[in-house]
């Protein structure tokens, strides 16, 4: 029987967690660094982890960021969260500047692109979590928001905005 897509994505993320010190290292080290000019160490850690393959560049990208980042920011804790309510969290805590709202707002009406920008903001956005207390969020959620990312129906980015900039949540700006 064939593993769902998201048993795969919690398999890959198991793969990450079991590497060895210097492995996790050299993914750690390739955070915010595209797949293509990241080193051999990393690719071939990140290849190695892959349940399967992704079949084209963009979505080895993705892969590769949150993989990255799972080694750069640690484990997800049980009771963690989707990313974009995480932000929400802190917008509405007002531990977000209105700069990294407005970048947010960019990401967030962003199409994911082949240079390399998109991924790097997300690293920046991911970076700037990483200094909160209990701040954790489901990087399996992650990974398939940003397999969809660039639907025609928009529904993620949709979410996202939602989430963020919805209802209660602060507006992020300033006058």
């Amino acid at each position: 029987m064939l593993n769902s897509k998201r048993e795969d994505m919690e398999m890959f993320l198991r793969n990450i967690d079991n590497l060895d010190i210097a492995h996790k290292a050299a993914l750690k080290r390739a955070f915010g660094t595209p797949l293509s000019t990241a080193g051999v160490h990393a690719k071939v850690t990140f290849y190695h982890c892959l349940p399967y393959d992704l079949g084209d560049h963009t979505t080895a990208e993705k892969w590769f960021m949150v993989a990255c980042a799972r080694c750069r920011l640690g484990r997800e804790s049980s009771g963690s969260t989707p990313l974009e309510q995480v932000i929400r969290q802190m917008n509405v805590n007002e531990t977000l500047s209105p700069t990294t709202m407005r970048n947010v707002e960019i990401l967030i009406g962003s199409r994911w692109d082949t240079s390399g920008w998109t991924m790097k903001k997300f690293c920046g956005l991911i970076k700037r979590l990483e200094g909160e207390e209990n701040c954790c969020f489901d990087y399996v959620c992650l990974l398939e928001d940003l397999e969809r990312w660039d639907d025609r129906s928009c529904r993620i980015k949709e979410r996202w905005a939602k989430a963020i900039f919805g209802f209660g949540a602060g507006t992020g700006f300033t006058d």
